[in-house]
């Protein structure tokens, strides 16, 4: 078979293939964790709020953009709301109406930062293309 004639080309692409695995299949039994201001909104948009763990139907992070600029944070259910243009949004409390960016994901904490939850695989990839790079150089000198 070809790769077991190149070890460690083997070697690589298993090791590769048990981070991925790692990351993809495997939750903490613990629950999500998030970051959740106390109040509606955040002191700014640099306050991250307090870490918190959420409940089991709260299965995402939320981070609102508020229309007038203030952000929220906490634990939610997933929604049908974007991340890219603003909607308006009922609220409860008040009676009034807001328009906000509701952006979801489903990792601990990633609620904390303006990176999208697109970005959590990136070092995942970047890692599986230096892998293939080393298999590859690994065969031509090999040759």
């Amino acid at each position: 078979m070809f790769l077991l004639k190149r070890p460690v080309t083997f070697v690589l692409l298993m090791m590769a293939f048990g981070i991925l695995l790692s990351d993809v299949a495997f939750q903490p039994a613990q629950g999500l964790e998030c970051y959740s201001c106390p109040s509606k909104y955040c002191k700014d948009k640099s306050d991250m709020g307090v870490k918190q763990p959420c409940r089991s139907h709260e299965t995402h992070c939320l981070k609102v953009e508020y229309e007038s600029g203030q952000i929220g944070r906490k634990c939610s259910q997933k929604l049908d709301l974007s991340c890219d243009t603003f909607t308006d949004v009922p609220d409860p409390t008040t009676g009034t109406t807001d328009k906000v960016k509701a952006c979801f994901c489903d990792t601990d904490l990633c609620n904390g930062s303006n990176v999208s939850s697109a970005s959590h695989g990136l070092g995942l990839l970047f890692l599986l293309a230096v892998t293939s790079l080393l298999g590859a150089l690994s065969w031509v000198t090999e040759r």
